[in-house]
């Protein structure tokens, strides 16, 4: 069987610190994001399907990056 290999990169991490920052800020009751968020580090080999995935079932995206910008893409939003 083969081995799992785990790739971190940087927009993963970042990804990993908008949910948690998204998390602490929703229990204080401050809403960043709309509910069903998905969170996609754009640095990842797949992020492009996924981000058309969680699109096509009308979920709004985070998109972050590596150098932790975000930007939410809402479900209608025109992608360029």
């Amino acid at each position: 069987m083969g081995k799992v290999v785990e790739k971190r990169t940087a927009g993963l991490e970042e990804a990993f610190d908008a949910l948690e920052h998204a998390v602490e800020a929703e229990i204080r009751g401050e809403s960043l994001y709309p509910n069903h968020a998905a969170f996609v580090a754009t640095d990842m080999p797949a992020s492009g399907e996924i981000v058309k995935r969680h699109r096509s079932e009308g979920r709004p995206v985070v998109l972050v990056f590596p150098d932790g910008e975000t930007e939410l893409l809402l479900p209608g939003d025109a992608l360029a």
